[in-house]
């Protein structure tokens, strides 16, 4: 098949939707799939694991060089709305959708202010949240399939948008395993306990519950680190992150990396003992099968797409995080534990070979291109 990926994210930012594309590409391609993606970055074409991209400068230019590739390709899979509006029409050409959360969805938004301690929105965010509702409902409508990487994410495409439930499949995220593992990996860190956080520039992503909890943490293991991977926090959330950082005085033991190149990342991974993934809002959670795949045991927070990423005493625990005592006694459990904390990394590793695999996730989109190519909408 000529596959054409779309995301209008930028290249350069790396986030879950982009490693999930880069992948999805990747594993089509090996396939024998003809692969094109376009997303925003500097302006350039270039060949990576088998697909071409086509990097566009500006959103006008984005636009054009969709609709451009659009018009020689047998599948469009989109992964944001903006890209399926790029589209439109598409003629007799196939549609997919992959919603990875849902903008117009309320506790999105509400996710990204709650460290501030503001429960409501105000007038111009709800008018986004209707205004991006009623888009999302009549772009949709042109969509062969909707693929939705979690059950919680399916629900709120079906009721946020009023997509038919026929219309929706559920498709995890995968993971290229291969890619997390190293026979080098170690835990020798001097006796250190080394927990790491990924990915920080976001407020629904949870720092601020972990820095509260740390303290807690460090009472009872005083060698215990955290690791921070990824760009540092910025603006009002960054001042708020140095402020908890001040007043609970864990400055010294916590490190900020900022952007690390992919094997770096990897390398913390397989270094740490634990991953914390305490975010207040997510679809899915590509870092627990990052952490999976190395083998690392997983404590996340008891929402959204997270409770069908981590099997709650299996691959790791899934906790309140706004109740900080029990989630630092979580944190000092599997930290204290190295027999517990053997197994869960285990069985995360065996649960991501088994059901993440991009082989396996890459058979089922290919399923889903074939029936809608049969029976489209």
């Amino acid at each position: 098949m000529n596959v054409l990926l779309v995301h209008c994210g930028r290249w350069d930012y790396i986030t879950g939707v982009i490693t999930h594309v880069c992948g999805l590409g990747r594993a089509l391609a090996a396939r024998g799939h003809s692969v094109r993606a376009i997303m925003r970055g500097e302006q350039k074409e270039f060949v990576r694991d088998g697909v071409r991209y086509s990097l566009s400068p500006n959103l006008f230019r984005f636009i054009l060089d969709v609709r451009r590739h659009a018009k020689v390709s047998e599948i469009i899979h989109c992964h944001d709305t903006l890209s399926v509006l790029a589209c439109l029409p598409v003629g007799r050409r196939v549609l997919i959708y992959t919603s990875h959360h849902v903008l117009a969805e309320r506790q999105l938004f509400r996710s990204g202010q709650e460290w501030s301690g503001k429960t409501g929105l105000g007038l111009g965010t709800s008018l986004k949240c209707s205004a991006a509702r009623i888009l999302g409902w009549g772009i949709l409508k042109s969509i062969d399939r909707v693929i939705a990487v979690s059950l919680f994410t399916r629900n709120a495409v079906r009721w946020t948008y009023h997509v038919p439930a026929s219309k929706i499949e559920v498709v995890h995220n995968g993971i290229a395993v291969n890619r997390f593992w190293r026979a080098e990996g170690s835990l020798d860190n001097h006796g250190t306990h080394r927990i790491l956080f990924v990915r920080a520039n976001e407020p629904r992503k949870g720092l601020h519950h972990l820095l509260e909890a740390l303290p807690l943490v460090l009472d009872r293991i005083p060698e215990a680190e955290l690791i921070i991977a990824g760009p540092e926090p910025s603006g009002s959330y960054g001042q708020h992150i140095r402020n908890l950082l001040e007043k609970h005085r864990i400055t010294t033991k916590v490190v900020f990396t900022g952007q690390i190149p992919f094997d770096d990342l990897v390398s913390l991974y397989l270094s740490s003992h634990l991953v914390v993934v305490p975010s207040t809002y997510e679809g899915f959670g590509i870092v627990v099968l990052e952490a999976g795949a190395c083998g690392r045991p997983v404590i996340a927070s008891n929402i959204g797409g997270l409770n069908e990423a981590v099997v709650d005493g299996e691959t790791g625990f899934l906790v309140d995080v706004e109740d900080t005592s029990l989630f630092a006694a979580t944190i000092v459990k599997v930290l204290s534990d190295d027999p517990l904390r053997r197994q869960l990394g285990e069985n995360a590793r065996g649960r991501v070979l088994e059901n993440f695999t991009w082989d396996r996730i890459c058979s089922q989109v290919e399923r889903i291109y074939e029936a809608a190519s049969t029976n489209p909408h």
